[in-house]
């Protein structure tokens, strides 16, 4: 527990640079309560695929209530091995019929699952996550399955807070048909919601993986992905790539969901959106201006210890383009409009303390398309050019960090080729064992073994699960 209460400490203290850490602090904090771990009898859960459930007694908790009372609770088997309990995931149409024909047995049930954001980086898609960590990153993308009910997640402001950020399967939605008839669908809730709600429900899930909650905070860094949060421009102005520049006048990028070409078929997993001027070019980022400007703000404050910045940046332009990181140009593409390229950029030796800002100066390449044409006046054939109308948008996905590698993923704690669910494993196992770690724990490369390394091994988690390493 002291260890616990050290990492907790430990998020705490950086709450201000990030609203999203300051979340995951105060749900952590529900970890900390007097709830003593609870033994469950056997005979009270239901098994299911190797996992046990176990439907808690007590209706209309929070998510944020239902998933500390979870993460306490035990399930001692006839082998005597100890599953711990969490808010029940689902991974698969088999289990999730399982949960919504044996526990949503009556109309308008609303039972909390254990999926929440841990990030307001990217809405409403992005930074989602199991808390068994199962499954982390954009929820259309990146999970393997998901039950959602379309559009959601939407982050709709239809309830007192206004930030949907957990999941909960929601049963006869508007209907009376039976569960299991495929309206027993995922929506995203606010977390504080539902309290003494009698239709309200929880259920607790056993396996090996227990409650890894307190692992999560936002990845180490600023992701910087195209979207509407850009700013667009027809017109250039002096300064327009500087940070302190006035972009107030100009538009935001145009950059809809669904993409006309998706994205993910350039950038796999990325959650990023082909982005253009808009109202200049149309529904398709075409015609328009021969020339448009892109630019982007953020912010980067490291730890005074931690090491220096590394930033990629995967781009493609639709024509050609110039990319500026803080007034230097950093990389210029001009391939003549072959579109499928992606360019491969590392700009960490531009990457500032504080303020700093990404431009992009797209520009079409003109292409004319000639043909003959009968003239019925000259009695003769003649050849006639026309410009083409093309493309002026841009695909940008880019990470910067404190100490971010690509290669291969040293978080591989138990040398299976692959980061996955076994290496939080081992990780959580060491911190909470209070056992002296080994080198390996330093993920980091920080000197020190604390939360630091949790939030590497969910970065590397998310880019390589799944992957051989090479």
């Amino acid at each position: 527990m002291k260890i616990r209460q050290a990492l907790l400490g430990g998020i705490t203290m950086k709450s201000s640079a990030s609203q999203a850490v300051i979340r995951i602090a105060l749900f952590c904090a529900l970890l900390f309560t007097t709830i003593p771990a609870t033994s469950i009898e056997l005979a009270d859960t239901l098994e299911f695929d190797g996992h046990y459930y176990y439907l808690w007694p007590e209706a209309g908790l929070t998510w944020a209530q239902a998933q500390a009372v979870a993460a306490q609770q035990r399930l001692e088997l006839p082998d005597g091995r100890i599953l711990p309990g969490h808010l029940v995931t689902i991974s698969s149409q088999p289990e999730q019929d399982f949960i919504s024909t044996t526990y949503m047995t009556r109309n308008w049930l609303k039972l909390w699952i254990g999926g929440f954001q841990y990030s307001f980086d990217i809405e409403p898609a992005g930074y989602w996550a199991w808390v068994t960590g199962e499954e982390m990153g954009d929820i259309y993308s990146q999970w393997s399955y998901t039950f959602l009910q379309p559009p959601e997640p939407g982050n709709n402001p239809n309830n007192p807070v206004g930030n949907e950020d957990v999941l909960r399967m929601l049963i006869n939605w508007g209907s009376g048909t039976p569960p299991g008839t495929g309206n027993d669908l995922w929506h995203d809730f606010n977390h504080d919601e539902n309290a003494g709600d009698s239709y309200g429900i929880s259920v607790v899930e056993f396996d090996e993986l227990g409650d890894n909650f307190l692992c999560f905070t936002r990845p180490p860094g600023v992701r910087v992905v195209s979207s509407s949060r850009w700013r667009s421009s027809a017109t250039p102005e002096e300064g327009w790539t500087l940070s302190g520049f006035d972009d107030s006048a100009w538009s935001p990028a145009r950059a809809p969901f669904p993409n006309p070409k998706p994205p993910t078929e350039l950038i796999p997993g990325t959650t990023a959106q082909h982005m253009w001027h808009d109202p200049a070019g149309d529904s398709n980022g075409i015609s328009g201006d021969e020339t448009v400007y892109l630019r982007y703000t953020f912010n980067y404050n490291p730890a005074p210890d931690d090491p220096p910045a590394k930033a990629i940046a995967k781009i493609v332009g639709d024509d050609d383009y110039e990319f500026f990181v803080n007034g230097v140009s950093a990389h210029i593409n001009s391939d003549g409009g072959n579109a499928d390229k992606v360019d491969k950029v590392d700009f960490s030796n531009l990457i500032m303390l504080g303020e700093n800002v990404l431009a992009i100066k797209a520009t079409n390449y003109a292409k004319t398309r000639c043909y003959w044409r009968w003239n019925s006046n000259l009695k003769r054939w003649r050849r006639e050019c026309s410009l083409i109308p093309t493309y002026k948008r841009v695909l940008f996905d880019a990470y910067t960090a404190a100490g971010f590698t690509e290669g291969t993923p040293r978080a591989d704690l138990n040398d299976d080729c692959c980061v996955d669910r076994h290496d939080f494993k081992l990780l959580r196992s060491a911190l909470r064992n209070q056992t002296e770690p080994a080198n390996r724990y330093d993920l980091n490369r920080d000197g020190a073994f604390n939360v630091a390394d949790f939030r590497f091994l969910v970065h590397q988690f998310t880019k390589k699960r799944g992957k051989a390493c090479k």
